[in-house]
């Protein structure tokens, strides 16, 4: 009798384990921190004092991500807060793309035991810039000059339009 007892107890704790992964949770995370569970790796050139300020409106928060051009390849990805200034720096030379999600409620849930998700649960959108950043050296008679970025990003219930060129793009082309 006392083994049956012990088997449903474990059945019954599995299956505990087994429907929270569905839940998602939201994580407190802070301006500058890199947001868990996004597929990146972080680049840098400490050679180079260059950056990409990045102010968001007090509207949302955002989760930028930088990508290569050339290789595709997501390099830096940061979480600012409503209201937040971060700066982005050491970035290597090179031709640079974002996607931007907002949203609020930064969430993640384990999809199983290995991965996990993380995402917006709350007003999420999502959009990739069409400007290419230029963060290659430019070269002068008297050295060089380092490109530097400085960008505003907030939502608006009207089409505004503050100068940043993007479109919308899905949910899955952001995690991409």
């Amino acid at each position: 009798m006392k083994t049956l007892l012990i088997i449903f107890l474990v059945a019954a704790g599995f299956s505990g384990y087994v429907s929270s992964q569905n839940e998602w949770e939201e994580v407190k995370i802070f301006t500058g921190q890199s947001p868990g569970c996004i597929n990146y790796s972080n680049q840098f050139d400490f050679s180079i004092d260059n950056f990409l300020r990045v102010s968001v409106g007090n509207n949302t928060d955002i989760v930028l991500k930088i990508h290569n051009n050339s290789s595709g390849k997501c390099i830096r990805c940061v979480y600012i807060s409503a209201g937040g200034d971060f700066y982005i720096s050491n970035i290597p030379e090179g031709y640079y793309t974002l996607k931007i999600a907002f949203g609020k409620k930064w969430s993640r849930r384990n999809s199983d035991l290995n991965n996990c998700e993380s995402k917006f649960t709350e007003n999420a959108m999502y959009e990739e810039g069409e400007n290419i950043l230029d963060f290659t050296l430019k070269y002068t008679n008297d050295g060089y000059q380092i490109p530097s970025y400085e960008l505003y990003l907030d939502v608006y219930t009207t089409n505004q339009n503050k100068g940043f060129d993007s479109r919308k793009i899905s949910e899955e082309e952001f995690f991409r």
